[in-house]
């Protein structure tokens, strides 16, 4: 194993391979399926991925009442990082009866949220060109984020973070939740509103971004999705 291969992966420049997305979802960029795994497995030859198989069909996906997830590991150097991803449309809307390509591209969509977990391409999400995306959260949220005072002191109500301030929270904790309730809940309770506005706000005045490895994201399921 390499001393550090999340270190060797984060400071690796990706910038010249950088996509952005349709100007409807903001200034976004982003990095392909094709060349993330590309650019790995030039930097590390031996990296592999697996698509796992739920049920006894071995089925490339996993129903559930809330929807379809599919889940993708990379392994890198005998260390591995998973992803489990929400099936969806072209406007990341989770589906309830997706198609056999909606499956396939959100295999690909996890495979490179995981190799990012592993370091490669991660700063696509701390980027200041992605702060563009807090005019369509307000159009969700009907919460006008830019008019937030002290995000930081906001305390939080969702389950996950019950009690905690964001200040006291990672960027990327809360980066990663706002994007799992964005793809996987309605939006109808007050404190998922709330914290998207806020925590948006709080990650728009942060100027300096860490560089620690983020963990694998587990959402509170029971509670934030809230059965309909």
């Amino acid at each position: 194993m390499t001393t550090d291969t999340f270190k060797t992966l984060y400071e690796f420049d990706c910038e010249p391979h950088f996509e952005h997305m349709d100007k409807s979802f903001g200034d976004i960029r982003y990095l392909s399926w094709h060349k993330a795994w590309a650019l790995l497995r030039t930097l590390y030859p031996n990296s592999t991925y697996s698509i796992r198989e739920f049920g006894p069909e071995n089925l490339p996906y996993q129903k559930t009442e809330l929807g379809f997830l599919v889940e993708v590991s990379v392994y890198i150097e005998g260390r591995i990082e998973t992803e489990k991803y929400a099936v969806t449309d072209n406007n990341f809307k989770a589906v309830s009866m997706p198609d056999i390509s909606q499956i396939t591209d959100a295999h690909q969509r996890a495979l490179v949220k995981a190799i990012a977990r592993h370091g490669l391409g991660l700063k696509a999400w701390e980027s200041k060109k992605q702060k563009p995306r807090l005019k369509s959260l307000e159009s969700v949220t009907g919460i006008e984020t830019a008019k937030v005072q002290n995000p930081g002191s906001y305390i939080c109500k969702v389950k996950k973070f019950e009690g905690k301030t964001l200040s006291s929270l990672k960027d990327y904790e809360i980066l990663n939740y706002i994007d799992w309730l964005k793809a996987n809940t309605e939006l109808k309770w007050p404190e998922q509103k709330e914290f998207i506005s806020y925590g948006q706000a709080y990650l728009d005045g942060l100027t300096k971004k860490t560089n620690e490895e983020p963990p694998v994201f587990e959402p509170d399921i029971q509670w934030d999705t809230r059965h309909k």
